[in-house]
């Protein structure tokens, strides 16, 4: 469970993103078009887990350039995810 600075630190985080708004919106509609109960919308806005990492690439031309990955989960019922990029 995250503590409280850790979960606010978490949702700024998460606001300050263009995509992430963009995706919000965008479930917002959906949930309208197929009128999703609002709490279960609301739950579906933060992600319950989320790894944030940061990867450095020396590009042909010698530059450093860092890009950030994402992966997030909504819903651990089923279990641990699987799929999509591996973290080696």
């Amino acid at each position: 469970m995250l503590d409280s600075t850790a979960r606010s630190l978490t949702s700024e985080l998460w606001e300050s993103s263009e995509l992430y708004r963009n995706a919000v919106t965008e479930l917002r509609e959906a949930a309208n078009t197929m009128k999703l109960d609002p709490n279960i919308a609301e739950r579906l806005k933060v992600p319950k887990r989320a790894l944030i990492v940061s990867v450095p690439i020396r590009l042909d031309d010698g530059i450093i350039r860092v890009f950030e990955g994402y992966r997030v989960q909504h819903n651990m019922t089923l279990g641990p995810g699987k799929g999509g990029i591996r973290f080696h």
